[in-house]
């Protein structure tokens, strides 16, 4: 007893914390390597969550280089979500399984494996449905938007997106899911023509991801954002905004990794299409 009260306790939500800044930063073999290391170091029961967790986030960064179903990234990320689900369900965790069959989805939309891409929004929102986590299914329906934007297939891509935004008047507090979703929606809109109302909700996603999140600086998603704007801008002819936008979103990438790099200018080649 006297041994384990001297052993230093490993403070896993800072570990959690470190690591999340590299994947915010699009470090990603590096993230992965820190997720692993923590995952490693979660041994007993009472930390398995926190190994899931740790999982589950080494998929999520593996996913940010995916470019199609033969990357090595997918598989690497396919096998972390494995793993992840695995204690998810020992902990019986509907509110993780949910956000893991999301990332799960949106990973195999990324490689382009659209089957099982609907498979496991199936499952998300089959699992998310009874529950009150409004976020988590908020979000999930908004990651079926993108899916149906990915696919071209624009109006069924917005309903998805409207869907997701009234749901999330039911969670307030889901603050970065929101912010991701209207991410989604302001590319939809773009392709709509609806150029006013996608600046709205790109500037308002950029708005979130500026303000201060306990250190969380968010830098892909706003690269992300700088990127989208400067496209919307482009089209508004609003050309001193746009000049802004596409400078930042050019200065951002250059503290990428390459695939990510590669992986985000896809998806805004994606608005010129």
């Amino acid at each position: 007893m006297l041994l384990l009260k001297l052993m230093p306790s490993i403070d896993f939500e800072d570990l959690l914390a470190q690591a999340d800044q590299l994947r915010d930063n699009a470090r990603v073999d590096e993230a992965v390597l820190a997720y692993k290391e923590i995952a490693e170091m979660a041994t007993d029961k009472h930390e398995t969550f926190f190994k899931a967790r740790a999982l589950h986030s080494a998929g999520l960064s593996a996913t940010d280089s995916v470019l199609d179903q033969e990357s090595s990234y997918y598989r690497d990320a396919l096998t972390f979500f494995t793993a992840a689900e695995a204690l998810y369900r020992t902990l019986d965790d509907h509110k993780m399984l949910g956000a893991l069959f999301r990332d799960i989805a949106s990973c195999s939309d990324n490689a382009a494996d659209y089957s099982r891409a609907v498979t496991y929004y199936q499952k998300a929102t089959e699992i998310l449905e009874p529950t009150d986590y409004f976020g988590e299914l908020a979000a999930t329906y908004g990651q079926l938007g993108l899916h149906f934007y990915k696919l071209g297939q624009f109006k069924e891509a917005e309903a998805f997106v409207d869907r997701a935004l009234q749901i999330f008047k039911k969670e307030p507090t889901a603050g970065y899911l929101r912010a991701t979703t209207l991410i989604t929606g302001a590319k939809i809109k773009f392709k709509l023509g609806q150029l006013e109302q996608s600046r709205d909700w790109a500037e308002e996603s950029m708005s979130w991801f500026r303000a201060d999140h306990d250190g969380h600086i968010y830098s892909q998603y706003q690269t992300q954002l700088y990127g989208l704007l400067a496209g919307i801008y482009r089209e508004l002819g609003e050309d001193k905004q746009f000049a802004e936008s596409y400078q930042h979103y050019w200065q951002s990438l250059k503290d990428f990794d390459p695939l990510a790099v590669k992986v985000l200018e896809r998806d805004l080649q994606r608005l010129a299409l």
